[in-house]
């Protein structure tokens, strides 16, 4: 394997400067999540992420490691006996195999009395730019910053699974200057780590469901259709909400409810998303069809201009569905307004459920759109309202039971809100 010049200096220089370091965590006591990955997991865990010695082979089939299997943080506290000046720390794990993946957060948080808590940096973020983790294959890495600038008796760690795994086998706290220990630490004192750590989880997501929104925005402009006076603002729209996103302030969970568009700023983006596909010159609202199963992102568009058909084939008694889908491209919400007619029950009838489908954001960074509540009725109308530049799917669950057997043709009127018609 054959490693660029810059990055075999970087190790070189990491792993020097690692034996000069005086590690201050060496063998003092820690408490931490309990471990809960059985083939590593045994009585010596209470010890050996401060005993200075490193696991050789797969980390989680050697009871040197300490292991947990579930995606929740786990939380790892060191007493360090007194107040030490810190400037780095190090942390020892192993991923690449088994679906075992590399931590998607490290957090360092220290405090000199254990009750209050200032955050002292992002580990993963300091190591990178040292020396990034492998990918390709089963690989240990140490990740490690000497950039801290802090003091403390007690240091915590936060490491968050990228995945349901995580392993550990040596956690090391490197000693700074004696200088430091007069000065402030950093940033707001937090009492409780891990009622902060849900806060900075719960806005995390919503962060990354924001970006994903916003990359699909960027995709649509990259379409080579789209006039170039077009490309430039609106890249430049997207550049500037992008910088939104970094620059949000806190979202609240009181009263928080998932269903997307989440907040105001998530609102903007679909807003931005309807805009491309007016230049786009796409009709401001589109009617279509897509299989029932298939996964529906929140800016979903048809493949084709084919009028829709929904076609259920069932027997007696059984419970069938199908789907429709609005998309609108209008710079504000639409209220779709559509009626049944033409199938045996007369106008809506009673054999069929109409639902509105939501799109929830979830903890598992993906957002789902399978939430099925009944849609609301207004007169001889079903109502739903597709927010801008969002795609807005309708489920339609058959169960006729007193229905003859037979075929039967009929169809869905649907109005939009500039009193556009199509039928289905």
């Amino acid at each position: 394997m054959r490693i660029p010049t810059m990055t075999l200096v970087l190790l070189l220089a990491t792993a020097a400067l690692s034996q000069d370091l005086e590690n201050v965590a060496l063998g003092m006591p820690y408490t931490m999540t309990e471990p809960t990955y059985r083939l590593c997991t045994d009585a010596d865990d209470a010890v050996q992420l401060t005993d200075g010695v490193r696991t050789e082979g797969h980390f989680w089939t050697n009871k040197t490691t300490v292991g947990w299997s579930g995606g929740a943080a786990k939380f790892i506290t060191i007493d360090l006996g007194e107040i030490q000046p810190i400037c780095g720390i190090g942390f020892s794990t192993a991923a690449g195999v088994a679906d075992v993946e590399w931590p998607s957060d490290i957090l360092v948080f220290v405090s000199d009395d254990g009750d209050a808590w200032h955050m002292a940096g992002d580990l993963l973020d300091l190591s990178a730019a040292v020396s990034p983790p492998p990918d390709d294959g089963y690989a240990t890495h140490v990740f490690r910053t000497t950039a801290l600038h802090t003091h403390a008796q007690y240091v915590q760690i936060v490491a968050v699974p990228d995945g349901s795994y995580l392993f550990v086998d040596e956690i090391e706290v490197y000693r700074g200057e004696d200088a430091w220990l007069a000065e402030a630490l950093p940033g707001d004192a937090k009492p409780d780590v891990r009622s902060h750590m849900a806060g900075l989880r719960f806005n995390g997501l919503i962060k990354a469901q924001l970006r994903r929104d916003l990359n699909a925005v960027r995709a649509d402009i990259e379409d080579p259709g789209l006039p170039e006076p077009h490309r430039t603002r609106l890249s430049a729209e997207v550049d500037r909400t992008a910088q939104s996103i970094t620059d949000m302030a806190a979202v609240s969970p009181d009263g928080f409810r998932a269903i997307l568009p989440m907040t105001d700023l998530e609102r903007e983006i679909f807003r931005l998303q309807a805009s491309v596909w007016r230049a786009q010159e796409k009709p401001e609202l589109r009617v279509w069809k897509a299989h029932r199963w298939d996964p529906l992102p929140p800016s979903a568009e048809p493949s084709d201009a084919e009028p829709p058909i929904l076609d259920v084939a069932m027997m007696t008694g059984e419970y069938r569905a199908d789907v429709l889908n609005f998309t609108n491209a209008r710079d504000e919400d639409v209220t779709v307004r559509f009626s049944i007619s033409g199938l045996p029950g007369g106008t809506n009838p009673e054999y069929i459920s109409v639902h509105e489908v939501l799109t929830v954001g979830t903890r598992r960074f993906v957002a789902v759109s399978s939430a099925l509540p009944l849609a609301r009725r207004e007169g001889a109308f079903y109502v739903v309202t597709v927010p801008s530049g969002m795609t807005k799917q309708v489920w339609l669950g058959l169960n006729p039971r007193e229905v003859d057997p037979g075929s039967f043709t009929g169809r869905i009127d649907v109005v939009g809100s500039a009193g556009e018609t199509q039928d289905v």
